[in-house]
C-alpha cells in the first residue's frame, strides 16, 4: 500500500501497520492500546519489505492531518528490546526515540515488525502495541504479505473446492490476542468504496512455524470476483468485489476504530510457477468517430456523452482482463471527425493536395514501392510532409500496395485534403498507368466502415488503412481503439489487427456502435482485445469444443454469470508471455504490485 496514496478519512494513514500516533482525544486517556500489523508488503516497490525498509513514501496532505495538532511538544520512545520501529514523516528514526515540538512539524509513525505486545511511551506515559499477522493461507503454505487473484471459475465450482484462487485468511497473534473475526471492505483506484464481506469467524488453530508466544486461526474460503454478476449470484459464497489497482482492507471490527491499524490485501496476476504477484497495464489511445464532419458521434449522442459510454465499456472489459492481473490505462480519449482523403499506391499523375496541383509522369517498369518513392519526393517538393507505409499483401493480387500520408509540415501535422483535378466539369484521372493504379483513400462512415475478410485481413481495406494511419499515433507499445458508428453490413460488430510480420495496421481494435450496445452480453471490446494480446487471430471453439463461457468463443451471447467472461490460466500464461516484457513488442507494462520480491512463505499449521 502506498503512503502516498492510502490516506482516509480514519486517524490512520497510508500503511496498515505504520501508525500515525495522534492520540486523538480525552475518550481514549486510559485506553493506551494499539492494534497493528506486522508491515510486510512494499509500499515503494524497490522489492524490499516495508518492515526492514528504511524510507517510506509520505502521506499526502488531507483533512485527517488537522490531527497533528494533538501532537504539540510530545514525545515518542521505543525501547530497543521491542519489535517496533519509528519513522519521522518518510525516514526510520534509527535512535528510536523523537520529540515534536510544533504542530507543523512532520508526523510520526509505529510501524510492527513483528508480532508480539510490544511496550512503548508517549509524553513518558506507558503504552502498548499489539502487533498480528495476516498471511494467505491455501494449498499447505502460510504467506505473507497478503495478496490473492480474481477467480476464473463458474459458480458451479464454487463451494466445492475446485477454484485454484480461493484462499483461506490466517491471523497470527500474540497469545491471549487472537481477534474472534475480520471484516473486509474493498475500495476502487479512485477510493471508492466497492464491497464489505463479514464478519468472516476466525477458528483458532495451530501455528506454522516455531514461532513462540503465538496462536493462530484461519477463515473460510474467500474468493476475489471483479464483477456484480458474480458476487451477486447464490453460489458466490465468501465472494467479494474488487478492483484491479484498488485495495482490500483487513480490520478486526467493521467500524474502524481510532487506534486499530488496516491490514491491506493486493489483488495481481494469477501465479504462475515463481512468477505470482505481478500487476500488468495496457495503454489505449481512443478515437470516437463522428458519422461525417461536426456530426453526432458513434455513441452517447454528443462529446461527453460518448466518452462516458466508452469508459464504461473500458471499466467493464478491465473487470474481465482483471482475471489475469491487467488493467487498462487510457492515454487519450478523443471525439474526432473522420479524416480526409489520403492518397494510395501508384501511375501518371494529375492531384490536386489543398490549393496545389502536383503533375508528373514516370517511365515503364517501375514497382509500386519505387514509383510511391517518386510521387513522395516529388509531394515533398511543394512543402508537405509525406509518410509513406508498405501494406500486407491481400488474396486479391501478388502485388504489394504502398500508402502515402500527406501532412503540413507546420506543428500542427494536419493531413493535407487531397482531391482529383478538374478541367471544366470534368475530374481527370488520377493516373494513366493501368498496371499500376493510385486511388484515393476516403473514409464516409454513413454508409459504415468498409471492413476486411479472409482475403486482405494482411492488408484490411482502403477505408479502414484511411481511418487508422491518419490517427495513429507513433507508439507501437499502445492499442488504438476506434469506435464508428457501424460497418458495411449487419454481422459484424468488432474486429481486431494484431501484430504479424508484413501486416498494415497492428494492435488496432475497431468497435461499432452495436459492439458497445451489446455490452455484457458479448463483451466485445474485451473480446477483440484478446485477440491482440493473445497474438491469436482464431478462436478456441473454431476447431476445438465450444464454450460459450470463456471470453474468447467465437459465438458467445449471455448476459448472466454463465456469459462470455472467463479466461483460462492458459489464457493468462499466453498474455504474458506474447505480450508481457519479454515479447518482441510489449503491450502489457509491468508496474509496482507492492509485494517485495521474496514473500514470507511458512509451512502448513501443526
Amino acid at each position: 500500500m502506498s503512503l502516498g496514496t492510502r490516506a482516509r478519512r480514519f486517524l490512520w494513514m497510508g500503511t496498515c501497520a505504520v501508525w500515525f500516533l495522534g492520540l486523538p482525544g480525552a475518550a481514549h486517556a486510559d485506553e493506551r492500546s494499539w492494534t497493528l500489523w506486522v508491515d510486510d508488503d512494499d509500499d515503494d516497490g524497490n522489492g524490499v519489505a516495508d518492515r526492514l525498509d528504511t524510507v517510506l513514501p509520505a502521506p499526502k496532505a488531507t483533512s485527517t492531518l488537522e490531527e497533528r495538532g494533538a501532537l504539540e511538544g510530545r514525545k515518542v520512545a521505543i525501547p530497543k528490546e521491542t519489535k517496533l520501529r519509528l519513522f519521522l514523516a518518510e525516514r526510520f528514526v534509527s535512535s528510536g526515540a523523537v520529540k515534536r515540538t510544533a504542530p507543523s512539524g512532520p508526523p510520526v509513525w509505529l510501524q510492527g515488525a513483528a508480532v508480539g505486545r510490544w511496550a512503548f511511551r508517549t509524553d513518558d506515559q506507558p503504552a502498548t502495541a499489539i502487533v498480528l499477522r495476516a498471511y494467505r493461507v491455501a494449498g499447505g503454505k502460510w504467506s505473507a504479505p497478503l495478496f490473492g487473484s480474481v477467480s476464473r471459475e463458474r459458480p458451479g465450482a464454487w463451494g466445492e473446492g475446485a477454484d485454484p484462487e480461493a484462499f483461506a485468511l490466517g491471523v497470527r497473534a500474540p497469545e491471549g490476542a487472537l481477534p474472534k473475526e475480520l471484516w473486509l471492505r474493498s475500495y476502487s483506484v479512485t477510493n471508492r468504496e466497492l464491497d464489505l464481506r463479514g464478519p468472516l469467524a476466525i477458528e483458532p488453530q495451530g501455528c506454522p512455524g516455531s514461532e513462540k508466544g503465538t496462536e493462530c486461526g484461519v477463515t473460510e474460503a474467500v474468493r476475489l470476483v471483479a464483477t456484480s454478476v458474480d458476487r451477486a449470484h447464490p453460489s458466490a459464497g465468501n465472494a467479494l468485489r474488487v478492483e484491479l489497482g484498488g485495495r482490500v482492507e483487513l480490520d478486526v471490527s467493521k467500524h474502524p476504530g481510532d487506534r486499530s491499524a488496516r491490514q491491506e490485501l493486493h489483488v495481481v496476476a494469477p501465479t504462475q510457477g515463481d512468477q505470482g504477484g505481478r500487476l500488468g497495464q495496457v495503454h489505449f489511445r481512443v478515437h470516437v468517430l463522428r458519422q461525417g464532419q461536426g456530426g453526432a458521434p458513434a455513441v452517447g449522442g454528443n462529446s461527453e456523452g460518448a466518452k462516458r459510454v466508452v469508459q464504461r465499456e473500458l471499466r467493464d472489459s478491465a473487470a474481465l482482463w482483471a482475471q489475469c492481473g491487467i488493467g487498462f490505462e487510457v492515454e487519450r480519449l478523443e471525439v474526432v471527425d473522420p479524416p480526409p482523403t489520403a492518397v494510395s499506391a501508384g501511375g501518371s499523375l494529375s492531384l490536386k493536395l489543398g490549393k496545389q496541383r502536383l503533375d508528373m509522369s514516370w517511365p515503364a517498369g517501375l514497382d509500386p514501392r519505387r514509383l510511391a518513392h517518386r510521387i513522395r519526393v516529388a509531394i515533398e517538393k511543394l512543402g508537405y510532409r509525406v509518410e509513406l507505409s508498405d501494406n500486407g499483401k491481400s488474396g486479391y493480387s501478388d502485388l504489394p500496395t504502398v500508402d502515402l500520408l500527406v501532412r503540413k509540415k507546420d506543428k500542427s501535422g494536419a493531413l493535407v485534403e487531397l482531391s482529383s483535378v478538374q478541367d471544366g466539369e470534368r475530374q481527370l484521372p488520377l493516373s494513366s498507368d493501368r498496371q499500376l493504379p493510385i486511388c484515393l483513400g476516403e473514409v464516409a462512415l454513413r454508409d459504415g466502415l468498409d471492413h476486411f475478410n479472409d482475403f486482405n485481413a494482411g492488408s484490411g481495406t482502403l477505408e479502414e488503412r484511411s481511418l487508422v494511419k491518419a490517427l495513429q499515433d507513433d507508439d507501437p507499445g499502445s492499442i488504438e481503439l476506434f469506435v464508428v458508428p457501424s460497418f458495411v453490413n449487419s454481422g459484424r460488430i468488432g474486429e481486431s489487427f494484431i501484430y504479424t510480420a508484413g501486416a498494415s495496421l497492428r494492435n488496432v481494435l475497431i468497435v461499432d456502435r452495436a459492439g458497445i450496445r451489446a455490452g455484457s452480453r458479448s463483451y466485445v471490446l474485451a473480446h477483440e482485445l484478446g485477440h491482440v494480446l493473445l497474438d491469436m487471430p482464431g478462436h478456441p471453439d473454431d476447431f476445438g469444443v465450444d464454450d460459450p463461457g470463456r471470453l474468447m468463443d467465437s459465438d458467445a451471447s449471455e448476459a448472466s454469470v454463465f456469459g462470455p467472461r472467463r479466461l483460462s490460466l492458459s489464457d493468462c500464461r499466453r498474455v504474458w508471455s506474447q505480450s508481457g516484457g519479454a515479447a518482441p513488442l510489449p503491450l502489457v507494462r509491468e508496474v509496482p504490485s507492492h509485494l517485495p520480491t521474496r514473500l514470507v512463505e511458512e509451512p502448513a499449521a501443526n
